[in-house]
C-alpha cells in the first residue's frame, strides 16, 4: 500500500502536457478496455446486450466500429511508446 501511495504522490498530480504521451496512453487504455468489452458483447450477446439494442444496430456497423477502436488504440499505444518515458501504459495495450 505504501508503494501505491508513493506512486500517487510522485505522479498523481502532475499536469498533462502535450508531447509527453500520457494523454494518448490513457485514451489508448480506455479504448482497449472498451474494445475488450465489445468483444465480450459479440461472444455473449444474449447475456451482455438487450434484444432492443440488438435490433437498433446491425452487425456490420458494430464490427466496423470495433475495428476502428482497435486500430486507434493500437496507433495511440504506439505513439505512447514513442513519446512517453514510462512505457508501461503503452505496452499494456499490446
Amino acid at each position: 500500500m505504501e508503494k501505491i501511495k508513493d506512486y500517487i504522490r510522485r505522479h498523481g498530480h502532475a499536469p498533462f502536457k502535450l508531447g509527453e504521451g500520457r494523454v494518448s496512453g490513457y485514451i489508448c487504455a480506455a479504448l482497449g478496455l472498451l474494445s475488450l468489452m465489445a468483444v465480450f458483447c459479440f461472444l455473449f450477446p444474449e447475456w451482455l446486450t438487450t434484444a432492443h439494442l440488438r435490433n437498433v444496430y446491425n452487425e456490420k456497423f458494430a464490427r466496423t466500429t470495433l475495428l476502428l477502436g482497435l486500430v486507434l488504440s493500437f496507433a495511440l499505444g504506439t505513439l505512447n511508446i514513442l513519446l512517453n518515458k514510462r512505457k508501461r501504459l503503452g505496452v499494456s495495450e499490446y
